[in-house]
């Protein structure tokens, strides 16, 4: 199952609320910013977390180094009480962000081979986290290897923004 916080954008009104400040906090790397957007963000995710008796989190590893990475900062300021997993990405000569692929077979294999799971603990369900979701891929590819590795018997994806109709490039996230 993968749910996300809210549309990234929606067609004729444009981006929402929270895809606004997604977009801002990710791109200004406005510290400021960043605590607002996970302000808005935490209590869905707590409450998120309780309503589906989610016993471990992971956190989708950023592709575009920054100075201040917003995932992390969102790992790091949710200070949630139950485990988190650890994911890697692999660095690589080139880095490819998923938004940046348009064709789906593309998205599928990049994700494929670029996260690796770092944990070897039993979970019945954990809760992958990603910033946004245009395809899905990188959170079935995650999802994918912790069912394969036996790590938790369900695996849950939760995006903070979502494309509004099926495969859609967040490109500006």
């Amino acid at each position: 199952m993968v749910f996300y916080l809210d549309f990234y954008s929606i067609e004729r009104f444009g981006k929402t609320k929270l895809g606004q400040m997604l977009l801002y906090a990710k791109q200004s790397q406005s510290r400021e910013l960043i605590r607002e957007l996970i302000e808005e963000i935490k209590p869905r995710i707590e409450f998120f977390i309780k309503e589906w008796s989610i016993d471990a989190v992971g956190f989708i590893p950023p592709t575009v180094k920054r100075e201040l990475q917003l995932m992390r900062e969102i790992e790091r300021q949710l200070n949630l009480t139950i485990p988190t997993i650890s994911l890697v990405k692999v660095k690589t000569e080139v880095s490819v962000p998923q938004k940046t692929l348009t064709k789906l077979e593309d998205r599928v294999e990049n994700a494929k081979s670029t996260i690796i799971l770092d944990d070897s603990r039993k979970f019945k369900t954990i809760l992958l986290i990603d910033d946004a979701l245009g395809s899905g891929a990188t959170l079935n590819e995650t999802a994918r290897k912790i069912k394969s590795q036996s790590l938790a018997d369900t695996v849950i994806g939760l995006a903070i923004t979502g494309s509004f109709s099926g495969f859609e490039v967040i490109s500006e996230v």
